[in-house]
């Protein structure tokens, strides 16, 4: 279609969002203390403080297996909870289901049932740290980008965490495993602002005029503090089947907490 004609088609659609924030939690000291509810939920105290959280806010929050019990929860991953302070979270036997955990990913929800666990028998957690770990995570269904200059736009990224001294990783994979095998698309690494965010649009993967070619890169980025490390990143990609955009959280230490809190995916029409 030629240059300044309207295209009906042209469109950005919306395709996930995250809005329910995914935590990595830290301790105050370097422990997390456990209690259980009455009804057998975990409630976490004495975790490193979360400023500008509100308690009721729903969470999910990662948990290490045989964390809480032997066998107990059976597999790492990240379960709802809700926070009760900005040092205390309530945690539930409701999983994310990524595909680490059997699923797809998706936008996540707040469950309408909230399972309780089998048993609770340790009094503490200690966080894990220098474990590269998925969390939100997006199936972008075969067809999606069905054009050849279609596009998937990556925007209105947001991380919080601990403000201190010590390493906070994040990055971005795209590929069909739904793992950290997938091809690195995006890095980035922060210490001592606390926040990290992306102005929007961030990131785009969009077809080389073949829909089994993308570039991934920046179209604009900004950020409180910290940065991405390399240039455009090349991936072939066949986008008439089912690939995954996957985010990973990581800290070095103990008594950092480090949070995703928003991203939205959309996909963008090529001409």
């Amino acid at each position: 279609m030629p240059d300044g004609v309207y295209n009906p088609y042209q469109t950005v659609l919306a395709l996930g969002q995250l809005s329910i924030p995914f935590i990595r939690p830290g301790a105050a000291s370097t422990t997390i203390a456990v209690q259980t509810g009455s009804n057998i939920a975990a409630v976490c105290t004495t975790m490193a403080t979360m400023p500008g959280w509100a308690a009721s806010q729903p969470v999910y929050v990662y948990l290490a297996a045989n964390s809480l019990a032997s066998g107990v929860p059976a597999t790492a991953g990240y379960y709802y909870g809700v926070l009760q302070s900005t040092s205390a979270i309530t945690i539930y036997n409701n999983p994310y289901s990524n595909v680490a955990m059997g699923g797809t990913g998706g936008t996540p929800i707040i469950p309408a049932i909230l399972n309780t666990w089998s048993s609770i028998t340790n009094s503490t957690i200690t966080p894990t740290t220098n474990s590269v770990t998925l969390a939100y995570q997006f199936q972008v269904l075969g067809g999606t980008l069905s054009g050849i200059s279609d596009a998937i736009r990556i925007t209105s990224t947001d991380y919080s965490f601990t403000n201190s001294t010590n390493s906070k990783s994040f990055a971005i994979y795209a590929g069909t495993n739904g793992t950290t095998g997938d091809t690195q698309v995006m890095s980035s690494s922060d210490a001592t602002s606390g926040h990290l965010s992306w102005a929007a649009p961030v990131y785009t993967a969009r077809n080389r005029l073949t829909t089994t070619a993308q570039v991934w890169a920046y179209d604009k980025f900004s950020s409180g503090n910290g940065g991405s490390t390399g240039g455009n990143v090349y991936t072939s990609l066949n986008t008439a089947n089912p690939f995954y955009i996957s985010f990973s959280l990581n800290t070095a230490a103990v008594t950092d907490f480090v949070a995703h809190e928003h991203v939205s995916i959309e996909m963008i029409r090529g001409i």
